[in-house]
């Protein structure tokens, strides 16, 4: 298939979304972040998928999201790579990438679609609908497929819904940011009700909510605690009661996904950044090299210097046909 790779290594760009443009990041900061001026326009962005993967400009390497995204394709094929997952890519079909994650695309020329990133700050516009992103599974990065397939007459409806989203996000109209809000949920609520049919609710039992918490509050402290006892002390509950709920969700122990979440963590810095493995246990607080080769191992099967080799070798190989137009 001819195709052109479309972002391709670690977070070394800052996305400029007022200019169309990237920006080489500060050291440190290796995420594309929007531009967060509070509550404002740049909390979100609609833009077509043709001209911002088409402008060679906009071609960068794989990397880290602080916003949530949508993509939408109309027409065109390829593979999205979120997170060490790959998911073909074809006519109505959208897909979800959510806060820390990492894609690649590989697309055929003649794709065409829309792209709309949010912050979660956006959502905070208004009380109700401040923890919506929480509450809908195709944003679960744990337990859920980011992708939906949808039929003609379904496209028929998203079609419609995102193009209201542009023509809103480029006018000048009063309430703006409340209408794209507004699209925007609507747009949310409709996948949902695809992703989650009537036999099949989403539901939020306690047991649940304390699963997805927990998950949620991995993400923003792993670095900081592996200890389930804390995370337990944050949601107010036993260790033990923390493990046996998680594991009976999830089918896996509290500790087994702080584990994990590390593992994920080192492989995305063993491919996309330049950081040694002595520098990456370093920075994922592990009090020497050796422990952290054995973890990584044993979640892996092989050793981090194994594993940037192999990624290193895949990664040429695939590059063969990046950037054709044949």
């Amino acid at each position: 298939m001819s195709c052109y790779l479309i972002y391709k290594s670690i977070a070394c760009y800052q996305q400029d979304f007022d200019n169309n443009r990237l920006e080489p990041m500060t050291e440190g900061n290796q995420a594309l972040v929007l531009d967060n001026k509070l509550f404002g326009v740049s909390c979100i962005k609609v833009e077509r998928l043709e001209p911002a993967f088409k402008d060679m400009q906009n071609i960068c390497s794989s990397h880290r999201h602080n916003f949530y995204k949508i993509i939408w394709v109309t027409k065109g094929r390829g593979t999205h790579f979120i997170d060490f997952n790959h998911y073909p890519i074809k006519p109505h079909s959208l897909y979800f990438i959510s806060l820390g994650q990492i894609q690649t695309l590989e697309l055929t020329e003649d794709v065409t679609g829309y792209m709309i990133m949010f912050t979660n700050e956006f959502f905070s516009l208004e009380l109700q609908n401040k923890h919506i992103l929480s509450q809908l599974p195709f944003f679960d990065i744990v337990n859920t497929d980011p992708v939906l397939y949808v039929n003609d007459e379904e496209a028929a409806i998203f079609n419609y819904i995102v193009q209201k989203l542009e023509r809103e996000y480029h006018s000048n109209a009063i309430d703006r940011d409340d209408m794209l809000c507004a699209f925007l949920r609507i747009l949310l609520i409709e996948v949902k009700r695809l992703y989650c049919p009537a036999q099949t609710i989403y539901t939020a039992e306690s047991s649940v909510l304390i699963a997805k918490k927990f998950m949620l509050l991995i993400e923003t402290h792993f670095l900081v605690t592996t200890s389930v006892s804390e995370y337990a002390k944050i949601l107010n509950i036993t260790a033990n009661h923390l493990n046996e709920t998680v594991k009976k969700t999830t089918g896996r122990t509290a500790g087994e996904w702080i584990r994990n979440r590390l593992v994920l963590e080192a492989k995305r810095l063993l491919i996309y950044s330049e950081l040694t493995i002595s520098e990456i246990a370093y920075h994922l607080n592990f009090d020497n090299v050796s422990y952290f080769g054995r973890l990584f191992k044993k979640y892996t099967d092989c050793s981090p210097g194994d594993f940037r080799g192999k990624s290193i070798k895949s990664d040429k190989a695939s590059s063969n046909c990046s950037n054709s137009y044949n």
